[in-house]
């Protein structure tokens, strides 16, 4: 007495380029409950087998990301032990997708090896004030009442306000300032 057995077989292609769908999952699912039966994976061309299979009836699914899962219901029986479904095609979903806005702060402290750069545009009680007032605010820095600045208790600090380089004594002809 011969197994009763069958196959399942077919290939997977894109509904519009007819391009194959490899490495997408097919799953073989009871037609009663939706247990799991069996699984496969596509080929590079698309094409997939599933195989030692009872017979009864069954519901095809082809999950791919991107497409509508294809969906088959299919019988296994003597007179058809073997299905050979062809080609299954599906169409890819598009979702519109609303528009995205992408916001971002800079840290009010970053710094490298040779610096620390202190953003100082979020300090609200800085407003209108001087660059001493605004070293006063900032994290373990100290302004003496004579306007001398250190850092950590080290004094020797130099300050570049907005990256300027130190004076060097010239004036700059455009800004007015030293250079």
């Amino acid at each position: 007495m011969k197994a009763q057995t069958g196959a399942v077989r077919g290939t997977l292609l894109d509904a519009v380029t007819g391009q194959p769908l490899p490495y997408a999952n097919m799953v073989l699912l009871r037609a009663q409950d939706s247990s799991f039966v069996a699984g496969a994976q596509t080929s590079e061309t698309g094409a997939f087998a599933l195989e030692q299979l009872a017979w009864g009836s069954y519901s095809l699914r082809a999950p791919v990301v991107g497409y509508r899962t294809g969906r088959r219901i299919s019988r296994l029986s003597a007179a058809a032990p073997t299905l050979a479904l062809g080609t299954l095609r599906l169409r890819a979903t598009t979702v519109q997708l609303q528009d995205v806005v992408a916001t971002a702060e800079r840290p009010v402290l970053s710094g490298n090896l040779d610096k620390k750069v202190i953003d100082v545009s979020k300090y609200l009680t800085v407003t209108g004030g001087t660059a001493l007032d605004v070293l006063q605010n900032v994290p373990s820095v100290s302004v003496d009442q004579n306007g001398a600045v250190s850092l950590r208790g080290s004094s020797g600090v130099t300050v570049f306000i907005d990256d300027a380089r130190p004076a060097t004594g010239q004036r700059h002809p455009e800004r007015g300032g030293h250079y």
